[in-house]
């Protein structure tokens, strides 16, 4: 019974998710709504789980709400890439990213360069991007993510066109949704009643299911870094810095948290391998640069200036059609206050960031050498880093802060793995 409860309340928090998408609020409407629909779920299965009577809940019980609400939210995805496939839906049922990653495929499918392309006369100029933002999508002159995005997703690309006829961005989206939720319930499944908030946290949470329906992409890295740092977690050193490299050309949030992986490691192979411990950290860098370039090169060696003005110059705001300044950071202060003449205005937000991010960057440094080695700070500390340096940046939108609130819910739920785990089993803990 309880678990069936919990499926329903949880069931009920995805479809509100997807309601969320189709009445288009506006940002601060979106996040507040969304704070409370999250709120509500937090408090619903804390009641259900320590609350009814007998309070606790069962291993078996807990898989099967994890693993029902798992299948609620696919269900739905499965639905939104069936209805955007009707003739009168294509554009309403995606986000502007994985239409634009789903034409960057198709240009490398054709031999062409998605970087050095653009993607005016494609799907995504049909894309209803709102005109208050801009009088046109930047994303069509730009296509900003990094090149494992398009090698992790061709394969399944090809297999997908193969057997459907079609693709969508989300058959990507949802093996990396499966592989996430089966990492974090391999390390939790121990102890049930931490396993539960796997369902109320990441799955049905509005920040994480709202981005996944939608097609936004932060579903992959997500996977990626976890994944990473649970293959250090089981001393798994150099498959992990691979997973951690192909992780970082796949997105830019990703860099955010390499400062505090490789402190991570540091600690780690100090406690492993005493004074000796130099020799092999220096070797795991080796093979991360080696992943990373192998990922780069040939859109390095094919057009070096087209991946860096799409990857980093856009983002500056260094490129002619750049991002426009919105969302519900200093940025959308700075236009609302009338000190910027338009959205489209350059500004020197770099130094802003510049001068947030160095003095944190440094203080989350000095704590994390404090106490033994920690997923779940590491995870913490990156999304302060990167939310800080969002919220002084361009445009903080409210998909972001859904990250940022599904990591550091995941880092919760490191936390309370190793807390749980045995001598045996782990030797980081975690100094609140």
């Amino acid at each position: 019974m309880k678990a069936v409860c919990l499926i329903l309340s949880l069931g009920v928090a995805l479809v509100t998710s997807v309601l969320i998408g189709m009445f288009r609020l506006t940002p601060v409407q979106f996040v507040l709504v969304s704070a409370l629909v999250f709120g509500w779920q937090i408090l619903a299965t804390a009641a259900v789980v320590h609350w009814f009577l007998p309070a606790g809940i069962s291993s078996r019980q807990a898989r099967a709400v994890v693993v029902g609400t798992a299948a609620c939210l696919l269900f739905m995805a499965a639905l939104s890439i069936g209805w955007r496939q009707h003739p009168h839906l294509p554009l309403t049922m995606a986000t502007d990213s994985a239409i634009q990653t789903e034409v960057a495929l198709r240009y490398l499918d054709e031999g062409q360069n998605p970087y050095a392309e653009n993607y005016y006369g494609t799907a995504l100029e049909q894309y209803p991007y709102p005109k208050a933002l801009a009088a046109a999508n930047p994303a069509l002159e730009h296509f900003v993510y990094l090149p494992s995005l398009l090698w992790l997703s061709f394969p399944v690309y090809e297999f997908i066109q193969w057997q459907l006829g079609f693709f969508d961005q989300r058959f990507v989206l949802a093996l990396a949704f499966l592989t996430l939720v089966w990492s974090c319930w391999r390390q939790l499944r121990l102890k049930s009643e931490a396993a539960v908030w796997l369902a109320p946290l990441l799955i049905a949470s509005p920040w994480f299911a709202y981005n996944f329906l939608a097609g936004q992409n932060d579903a992959l890295p997500l996977m990626m870094v976890t994944g990473a740092l649970l293959l250090w977690h089981r001393r798994m050193f150099t498959a992990g810095t691979i997973v951690l490299a192909l992780a970082a050309t796949t997105k830019q949030t990703v860099w955010f948290v390499l400062p505090f992986a490789a402190m991570y490691l540091w600690q780690t192979y100090g406690e492993l391998y005493g004074r000796q411990f130099g020799r092999r950290f220096f070797y795991q860098l080796a093979w991360f640069g080696l992943a990373a370039l192998t990922s780069l090169a040939p859109f390095l060696i094919w057009d070096a200036s087209a991946l860096w003005h799409d990857t980093v110059g856009y983002i500056l705001g260094a490129t002619n059609l750049t991002y426009p300044i919105w969302g519900v950071g200093i940025g959308e202060m700075i236009v609302q206050l009338g000190i910027v003449s338009s959205r489209q205005a350059t500004w020197p937000f770099v130094w802003l960031q510049l001068a947030v991010a160095i003095p944190l960057l440094m203080a989350l440094l000095y704590q994390q050498r404090r106490p033994k080695p920690s997923l779940a700070y590491m995870l913490m500390a990156w999304v302060l880093w990167l939310g800080a340096s969002w919220l002084a940046g361009r445009f903080f939108a409210p998909a972001h802060l859904g990250f940022i609130i599904t990591v550091w819910a995941i880092a919760c739920l490191l936390h309370y793995s190793t807390l749980w785990a045995s001598p045996t089993q782990s030797t980081f803990t975690y100094v609140h």
